[in-house]
This record gives structure tokens, C-alpha cells and sequence, in this order.
């Protein structure tokens, strides 16, 4: 079982790794790899809050500054999504279908 401090590691790891990746694509919709990403950073939210932070004020600290940067990621792959169906969870716009 990995240590609290490990899975912080790790998560911020994770979140790099999906920084990346949400800089280098465009979604042109909300496509497999968008929805891929959104899920991604919510299991990295999920395992923060599976940490035991009581009586570790710097524990807590590390957690709450990491959730900080998943909702920052997760606006910045709302913004990074082009099609005009947003609020509908597009999978291209409920397949409408047509990708160009």
C-alpha cells in the first residue's frame, strides 16, 4: 500500500503527464480522448480524497494545493473543447456526425 505522500507524488506526476496532453490536442468536440482525459483527472481527484490528512497540516496542504490544479486542468480542457455543444457532453454533438 502506497504511502500518502506517494499517491501526492504520483498525482502530481499524473497531472503533469495530462497537462501535456491537453496542450498538444485540439478537440474539435468531446471526443474518446477527451473524454479519456476528463476521467483520468477524476480518478487523480478521487485518490486525493482517499487521503488521511488529520493532524498533517502539511499533508493537507499538499492535497488541497493538487485539487486546485485538477479543477484548473479540468477548465482548461473545458476551454480547449471547439464544437458549439458544450453543455450537452457532445461525443460529437450526440452525433449529429459531421466531422470534417
Amino acid at each position: 500500500m502506497k504511502s500518502n505522500s506517494e499517491v501526492i507524488k504520483n498525482c502530481a506526476q499524473s497531472i503533469e503527464e495530462l497537462n501535456e496532453q491537453i496542450k498538444q490536442n485540439e478537440f474539435l468536440h468531446k471526443t474518446t480522448l477527451f473524454k479519456r482525459i476528463d476521467r483520468q483527472l477524476f480518478k487523480l481527484m478521487v485518490n486525493l480524497d482517499d487521503i488521511d490528512i488529520e493532524n498533517n497540516p502539511e499533508l493537507e496542504e499538499e492535497r488541497r494545493l493538487a485539487l486546485l490544479v485538477i479543477h484548473e486542468l479540468n477548465k482548461f480542457l473545458d476551454s480547449k473543447v471547439k464544437c458549439n455543444n458544450k453543455l450537452n457532453d457532445c461525443i460529437v454533438c450526440k452525433t449529429g456526425i459531421e466531422l470534417k
